[in-house]
């Protein structure tokens, strides 16, 4: 799903949690620590400052064209011509 929500084009709020680490940054998504006060300061950030909002969805949708199936198969015939 968190593949689906980059394409999107929306803000990613998400816990930091390793999952989510091993794939967006603080350059790409607002993290919070996995508590209910600290989910809902990001959500108000998020709210309080559009244009941040807009460049980091803007750069997630950029950095999850390296995860489509066109990059995996041509990752993976370079792999097996290799």
């Amino acid at each position: 799903k968190l593949f689906t929500f980059i394409a999107s084009g929306i803000p990613i709020v998400a816990a930091d949690l390793p999952s989510f680490l091993d794939v967006l940054s603080e350059r790409e998504a607002f993290f919070f620590k996995p508590n209910a006060a600290a989910l809902a300061k990001a959500l108000i950030f998020v709210v309080a400052h559009p244009e941040d909002v807009a460049r980091r969805a803007s750069a997630a949708r950029q950095k999850v064209q390296a995860f489509s199936w066109a990059a995996r198969a041509r990752a993976i015939s370079a792999f097996v011509r290799s």
